[in-house]
């Protein structure tokens, strides 16, 4: 192979100047090709000939000598490599390939994040997704060690507090009360909580969901309800299946109208403002495009309301789905 290294004053120009005229054996089509003048190609191709101190081309007719014919052999494959990789950084500096982690609860796997991820995936097919359920203090902890580039959780004070990140409130949703399905109060539509000083309760813990947690317990701190909490779960399905189980109730997003679980029915909390968000959080100092594109697209998800459980739609759905005192099966 013809060594050629930065001391020979060799550019990108020359090889590609060189590569065109032996394609088309011709010196003044080449400057055509190139729209360059036909003295800009002559000079190229006189001046890598002196810099590699051989004869590429016999003038009359133009063709290849030997060594031409071996440099040629040899630059193809590497413009060729080059250019594949010119493309392959544009295309990452576009954020239209590449690596995102993000991390989720199941909640949000269960509301807006199918939709995000089925658009995303049909605008940048070359971006590669590594989606990992976690729990809420989980992401934010990764977040914070650059272990992960984007979550999407409910709101929670931990990662409002935190400078470093920057975060985007992308869906609001009403809290449902989760009763059994013969419970006393399923003949009702709309429930007080302060009705449920007795009741048994089922929540999420914690760890895994503080902002719904944290939602939760400041609705029942204000109507001055302390709950008997009977047991706790990591997931949303675990929950369903322990209150349709009659171990007691609950207070869920209303995305658990996706789950399909026998046994359980959802009620209106009655006389408070019982409301969810869901946040997209990323840290503040990334600058990755692809990580713009995730937030453009989830964006567009959010702001079309096509999503089923956006405030506006649940508001006109739960009233005919709760008059119909709807069962899941």
């Amino acid at each position: 192979m013809v060594n050629l290294h930065y001391g020979l004053g060799i550019d990108l120009q020359h090889l590609e100047t060189f590569v065109e005229v032996a394609k088309v054996g011709s010196f003044t089509q080449a400057a055509v090709n190139l729209t360059v003048e036909q003295p800009a190609v002559s000079k190229k191709i006189g001046d890598l000939e002196r810099k590699l101190d051989v004869i590429l081309f016999d003038r009359k007719p133009v063709k290849l000598t030997q060594a031409g014919e071996a440099l040629l052999k040899e630059v193809q494959p590497l413009l060729s490599c080059l250019e594949q990789t010119i493309q392959l950084a544009q295309k990452i500096g576009r954020g239209e390939k590449g690596f995102l982690k993000v991390g989720f609860t199941t909640s949000i796997a269960n509301s807006i994040l199918p939709d995000i991820l089925n658009i995303f995936n049909q605008d940048y097919p070359e971006v590669e997704i590594n989606c990992r359920q976690m729990a809420s203090d989980r992401q934010i902890q990764e977040l914070q060690n650059n272990q992960i580039d984007v979550v999407l959780f409910h709101a929670n004070n931990r990662a409002i507090s935190d400078n470093n990140l920057d975060f985007l409130a992308i869906l609001t949703e009403p809290l449902v009360l989760v009763l059994p399905e013969n419970h006393p109060l399923s003949t009702e539509s709309k429930i007080p909580l302060e009705i449920l000083t007795q009741e048994d309760f089922v929540l999420p813990t914690r760890q895994s969901f503080s902002g719904l947690a944290e939602e939760i317990h400041r609705l029942f701190a204000q109507v001055g309800l302390v709950p008997k909490i009977v047991q706790e779960a990591t997931n949303m399905v675990t929950v369903l299946g322990l209150v349709a189980g009659g171990m007691g109730i609950s207070l869920l997003p209303s995305n658990v109208f996706n789950l399909q679980r026998k046994g359980v029915i959802y009620r209106e909390i009655e006389g408070l403002t019982a409301n969810i968000k869901t946040m997209m959080v990323w840290q503040r100092n990334n600058s990755s495009k692809i990580l713009e594109r995730f937030r453009e697209v989830t964006k567009s998800v959010t702001q079309t309301n096509s999503h089923p459980f956006t405030r506006d739609l649940v508001s006109s759905q739960k009233s005919s789905f709760l008059s119909k005192k709807m069962f899941l099966h």
